[in-house]
């Protein structure tokens, strides 16, 4: 069985890797962050888990949690020597790969959820592990409750290749460029501008989004439609 010896008391365990840290999931092969939720910070306790898995202690209550077994796992806690608390955890296998805006799983948001959640992340679902794979560029739009589509505009750099004095070529900077392409996976002030002029009814769709990583760069196209409520 693994363990951990920490220096408090507690009440339950959470996975800080879930959008819904209170769900009693963890996945498999995976580095997890759990955390200790104590009242007591006077009493050493003990956590044992039955799965074949890495623990180490962080801090401030944290320790990162690697399972290599799926199932259920059983998490014992003892307080003094004493066991005051069994905590259940379901192993689960990875999920598909997604694109998400930031912690938003929903199709509603509020735009204080959106402006919070301007970047795309490329993730597991109702979670916050990274992947290996990032967003390296995308296209959004917004449609106004008209149907009526506006195009979240970039202002990339461009460069053009010159010669100097001596016949070497040189990128030399030629200005801005207005593209439908935002390269990177954050909005920028323009994009966000127009994201705060939102009305209710108006949807935010991300059209399509560039994966880049361990495997060649592919084009997808996310499901991701937010409409605001408020």
């Amino acid at each position: 069985m693994g363990s951990l010896t920490l220096a408090h008391g507690q009440i339950f365990i959470t996975n800080e890797s879930l959008t819904d840290p209170n769900e009693k999931i963890a996945y498999h092969y995976a580095t997890n962050l759990m955390r200790i939720n104590s009242t007591d910070s006077l009493n050493s306790f003990s956590v044992i888990h039955s799965n074949n898995a890495d623990t180490a202690f962080i801090e401030n209550m944290h320790f990162l949690y690697t399972p290599t077994k799926r199932g259920m796992d059983t998490f014992i806690i003892y307080q003094n020597g004493q066991k005051i608390q069994t905590e259940i955890i379901n192993i689960l296998p990875h999920p598909h790969h997604a694109i998400f805006l930031g912690t938003i799983r929903d199709s509603f948001a509020t735009k204080p959820e959106l402006l919070n959640n301007l970047k795309l992340i490329y993730t597991y679902p109702h979670s916050l592990l990274i992947a290996n794979n990032h967003v390296s560029s995308f296209e959004a739009v917004i449609i106004k409750r008209s149907g009526r589509e506006k195009v979240l505009h970039h202002l990339n750099k461009t460069y053009v290749v010159k010669q100097d004095k001596y016949g070497e070529e040189q990128f030399v900077y030629a200005g801005l460029e207005r593209s439908k392409i935002n390269y990177g996976n954050l909005f920028v002030n323009g994009q966000i501008r127009k994201i705060k002029r939102m009305n209710p009814g108006d949807i935010l769709w991300i059209k399509t989004a560039t994966i880049i990583g361990e495997s060649c760069p592919r084009k997808i196209i996310p499901n991701i439609k937010i409409t605001l409520t408020e």
